[in-house]
């Protein structure tokens, strides 16, 4: 936790367009991101119930573009980390096109593209408009 703290204070300081999400295993409450917050929480619930051990992470990582000098945080897609001890991350990139579906799809379709068990196998995965694929 204090190896995130220290990572998360030094990525504040060199982009003032950080915004650290909260972390916790229940995230519930809407995030600071400007992504839509329902749609948000209905991947964070696939998530919980498929890895219910893992603490979740959302951010949108910096891209190679500068802004006054400072990485930008990357518009075209949101990340939900997954941590667990002794247990290499696993990343689920969400793409905007991925934000196109209704609330009532995106729960109906997480497990039909067999989310989770992509993630278990891969790690890292994409998910888009038509479904989720490994990095």
């Amino acid at each position: 936790m204090l190896r995130t703290l220290k990572t998360t204070r030094a990525l504040s300081q060199r982009s003032p367009e950080f915004v650290p999400m909260r972390a916790d295993r229940h995230l519930e409450a809407p995030i600071a991101c400007g992504c839509e917050a329902d749609k948000v929480s209905a991947v964070h619930t696939y998530l919980r119930e498929h890895f219910p051990d893992y603490i979740r992470r959302d951010f949108h990582a910096p891209t190679r573009l500068m802004q006054d000098g400072l990485p930008r945080p990357h518009a075209d897609h949101h990340v939900v980390g997954l941590e667990h001890q002794d247990v290499l991350p696993h990343y689920v990139i969400l793409r905007n096109e991925f934000w196109e579906h209704a609330l009532d799809d995106i729960e109906a379709r997480l497990p039909q593209w067999n989310l989770a068990a992509t993630l278990g196998a891969y790690r890292i995965i994409i998910v888009s408009h038509d479904g989720a694929s490994a990095l």
